[in-house]
């Protein structure tokens, strides 16, 4: 029976972090080996961690460099031979999921698998998320990592989360490990994990990635700029630029997006909608302060 590591990391998650674990610990499949790499939490996070410490294989509470440094911390601790990653406000879609996967269906045979995944539910809409990836739909469309089971050997074949990319560093793997055709996919059509996806509105802010694959795409796949494909990299690149005041690379990409792309109209929406929040989140600001400012005059 192959032994699963479940890796949390956790940061302030007193909030949700009992029902991650409970979804872990009730599973009926028993060979799990279940890790918490915990950020330094500053709230009631640890008291969580020491109330289910016995049914901990590892865990430990330091400072990181991001989520992507504490999830290697994760892999190195890890002694599965399958290891998935699990939010520390996600869960298990039921307590029998690791059994059918690994234990009762036989269409499941993973023996020569290295990269299995799922679907997941999305827990602020409640639509499923997943279906089976070729490499060009991955281009344009992720795995969500809470419903992938990677092989623990594959980290050593090509490598663990690149710290590079702050936000996008379990796409830039996904993409790896799809480059490399020596290693086996499987598409599991089972529901893995109910995943909440709240506050993830900048999820796509990562000029580094999105830099770093375009240069991939053209240099090494001789990918046409016109290529449909890559629109979502020029556009989400030239966005990223925009926010850093890189406003004349940042226009000549997301017009390069709009003018090749097929996605024209969700994307000048998508502008749009943003920038309209930003003027909101402004306006809030600027309400604080002057109501700020006016208990201030108040009290002198």
């Amino acid at each position: 029976m192959d032994k699963i590591s479940v890796i949390t990391v956790t940061y302030n998650a007193s909030a949700t972090l009992e029902n991650t674990i409970l979804s872990i610990i009730n599973q009926s499949y028993k060979n799990i080996e279940y890790i918490i790499i915990d950020g330094g939490s500053t709230d009631s996070t640890l008291e969580i961690i020491k109330k289910y410490q016995p049914k901990l294989a590892y865990c430990v509470s330091e400072k990181d460099s991001g989520i992507y440094d504490a999830m290697n911390k994760g892999i190195k601790a890890s002694t599965g031979d399958w290891i998935i990653f699990l939010g520390a406000d996600d869960i298990f879609y039921n307590e029998n999921v690791l059994t059918k996967i690994f234990a009762e269906n036989k269409n499941y045979n993973l023996d020569c698998t290295d990269f299995a995944y799922g679907n997941v539910i999305i827990k602020s809409n409640g639509k499923i998320f997943g279906g089976s990836r070729t490499y060009d739909q991955l281009i344009n469309c992720n795995i969500n990592h809470q419903g992938i089971f990677y092989k623990k050997s594959i980290f050593e074949i090509i490598g663990a989360f690149n710290l590079k990319y702050k936000i996008l560093a379990d796409y830039e793997l996904n993409l790896r490990i799809y480059r490399n055709h020596l290693l086996k996919k499987k598409y599991i059509p089972e529901i893995v994990t109910i995943y909440n996806n709240k506050g993830i509105s900048n999820q796509f802010l990562d000029e580094n990635f999105y830099e770093d694959q375009l240069e991939y795409f053209i240099n090494i796949e001789k990918v046409s700029l016109k290529d449909y494909r890559l629109q979502t990299y020029f556009f989400f690149y030239g966005f990223t630029q925009l926010l850093k005041n890189k406003r004349s690379a940042g226009f000549k990409n997301i017009i390069h997006a709009l003018r090749f792309g097929k996605r024209k109209m969700f994307y000048v929406l998508f502008c749009i909608k943003y920038f309209l929040s930003l003027f909101r989140v402004v306006k809030k600001i600027r309400s604080a302060s002057v109501f700020k400012s006016g208990l201030n005059e108040h009290y002198l």
